[in-house]
């Protein structure tokens, strides 16, 4: 089963006991300088070919840790950007090099997207821009992500008021 479908199952059974660590431990990692020059070359040969693109800080899933059998998972969460998704985990020649064994080298970047249905049974879908980076020109069901840069200070930032603020938004709309 994957993660992803896991996150769900948890918050199908309610928000009440997931539990949000933050810190900027769970930012990811820069260490290999292979992969770092390949994130600089990508970015810039995308930013010359399109200037509409542009960079801005994400939410990162670090790790999703199980606990007992019937308690909610820990989800450590840490900052990513567009740039390094755009490069990483979307456009990465060295993805599975990485994956599964070093997923900190992923951006790993925390989104949602729902299917939309309405009362005529018909399900809602957006056309995506044919100018962004990620899947241009198709058809995509609505999402979006919570934004770090509406939070003051991330470097102090308590994980229950991150969750509060953010996160628990992203599950209430599921």
């Amino acid at each position: 089963m994957t993660e992803a479908i896991k996150i769900i199952q948890f918050w199908k059974n309610g928000v009440e006991n997931l539990s949000v660590k933050f810190s900027l431990k769970n930012n990811r990692d820069k260490s290999d300088q292979k992969l770092e020059n390949h994130i600089k070359t990508v970015w810039h040969n995308k930013l010359t070919k399109n200037s509409r693109l542009w960079n801005a800080t994400k939410f990162r899933l670090s790790e999703l840790v199980e606990r007992e059998h019937d308690a909610m998972p820990i989800f450590h969460i840490g900052i990513t950007d567009y740039r390094d998704y755009c490069t990483t985990d979307y456009n990465n020649p060295f993805h599975y090099d990485f994956y599964p064994n070093k997923m900190n080298h992923l951006a790993r970047k925390i989104a949602v997207g729902g299917v939309l249905l309405s009362n005529d049974n018909h399900i809602m879908l957006q056309k995506r821009a044919s100018w962004v980076n990620v899947y241009p020109g198709k058809f995509d069901v609505p999402g979006g992500h919570p934004e770090p840069s509406n939070i003051d200070d991330l470097v102090n930032i308590d994980s229950d008021f991150m969750f509060e603020e953010n996160l628990s938004n992203i599950v209430k709309a599921m």
